[in-house]
């Protein structure tokens, strides 16, 4: 009978065998991802030359009119905060920095593109905003400016913005991440310098610019002023309206913000009221949840007509079925407001009971404060909430919580 067993030398061909196979497709499978970084890698040289040839042409004026700056290279950045859309495998940033690293001006101009190709350890953005207006040239077209964790001082930045002069938007979101990394000490406005003419809209985050109490040292009091016609444009609103229409039975809940604008008189613009004439929320009869955001209370503004623009808003939106409320407002200890009369305070909260006490909020269930700042009064506020509001709290629709989603006692 013919012998069945292996030998050791077959044994051993057949382990050879396996391993060259797994190795080749392993190294099928290194020769893919090296492909694909190439790929990357001739994109971003592209990309990068194309930029540069921009920057020594004429300046860097942008695509289709707008120009973005977002400042990506602090050092002490949460990873989180990054941008993954020009997130870079830091192979390729080694071979970049290696390949330009005779040439700054080169770094500094792929900086601009995107500093997360940069490797943080260059120091060559001590000056990343200087450096950016360096490149510009602000007689060009550019009408609309995005602007995002800038450095320098406002005064900088001011000087800036006023010197595009056909600028029609902005978007300023300039100081969001104070907590993340220092950044250079606030300079109140030098009201002296105008903002552009022609400068229409605005975009942007007042109330996460820093605490309430230092708002008014920021530039959104100097955006505010003068020529400048801001909050968007009735055109804008139109469109916003038509867009709610076509959503139709559709939309089931609605998130809208109001900034807290000062006319020349130093009184409350009454921003919502332009809304609501413009937006009939009654011709959706399926929308259940309306969140109101950014009623901030803070420093500088008189807290009784803040407060009053609740009553408004709810009179525009009596006989909506909406069955929960949210209001997103900053609740303080009362000092804090620099009411003129407390008993004004007592009557407008009188009024938002009442008003939704009424037929045109029967189907209400919920009515709910997000509120901010509530480290130290998590117990005081929900007590004095429903001290205001007797009659909602009768209804028991009256529920708390905070923003940074720690239930709040009812």
């Amino acid at each position: 009978m013919e012998a069945t067993d292996t030998s050791p030398l077959e044994v051993e061909v057949q382990e050879l065998r396996s391993q060259l196979t797994q190795e080749r497709a392993f190294f099928r499978q290194e020769l893919r991802r090296i492909s694909e970084e190439l790929q990357t890698l001739r994109k971003f040289v592209k990309e990068l030359t194309e930029f540069k040839q921009q920057i020594d042409s004429s300046s860097y004026s942008g695509q289709n009119g707008s120009l973005i700056y977002r400042n990506q290279s602090t050092p002490k950045m949460s990873p989180a905060m990054v941008d993954k859309n020009l997130a870079v495998p830091q192979e390729i940033v080694d071979i970049v920095v290696d390949q330009l690293q005779d040439d700054p001006k080169a770094l500094i101009q792929c900086s601009l593109v995107a500093p997360s190709w940069v490797s943080p350890g260059i120091d060559l953005l001590s000056q990343p905003w200087k450096q950016f207006v360096a490149a510009l040239n602000t007689s060009s077209t550019i009408t609309e400016l995005y602007l995002k964790n800038v450095g320098g001082s406002e005064v900088d930045i001011q000087e800036t913005i006023s010197s595009f002069d056909f600028l029609e938007k902005l978007a300023y979101y300039g100081r969001h991440h104070r907590l993340y990394y220092p950044v250079p000490a606030i300079i109140f406005p030098d009201l002296s310098i105008k903002p552009p003419r022609s400068l229409r809209v605005l975009d942007g985050d007042p109330f996460h610019e820093g605490d309430p109490a230092t708002i008014n040292l920021s530039l959104w009091p100097w955006l505010f002023r003068d020529d400048c016609r801001i909050t968007s444009s009735v055109s804008e609103i139109e469109s916003i309206a038509e867009h709610l229409r076509r959503l139709g039975p559709s939309l089931k809940e609605l998130q809208l913000g109001f900034w807290m604008t000062l006319d020349e008189n130093g009184a409350l613009m009454g921003l919502e009221s332009m809304f609501f004439e413009h937006i009939n929320l009654h011709e959706n009869c399926k929308l259940q949840v309306l969140e109101i955001t950014n009623l901030i209370c803070f420093d500088g503004l008189k807290f009784t007509e803040s407060l009053q623009m609740i009553p408004r808003i709810l009179h525009y939106l009596a006989g909506i079925p909406l069955v929960e409320i949210k209001f997103d407002v900053d609740f303080r200890e009362r000092e804090h407001y620099r009411a003129d009369n407390e008993s004004d305070i007592d009557i407008i909260w009188l009024s938002i009971d009442k008003i939704l006490d009424s037929s045109g909020f029967l189907s209400l269930k919920s009515l709910r404060f997000m509120m901010s700042d509530v480290k130290h009064y998590t117990a005081v506020i929900p007590r004095a909430i429903t001290a205001f509001l007797p009659l909602c709290a009768e209804r028991r629709i009256l529920t708390f919580s905070s923003l940074d989603l720690n239930a709040l006692p009812a």
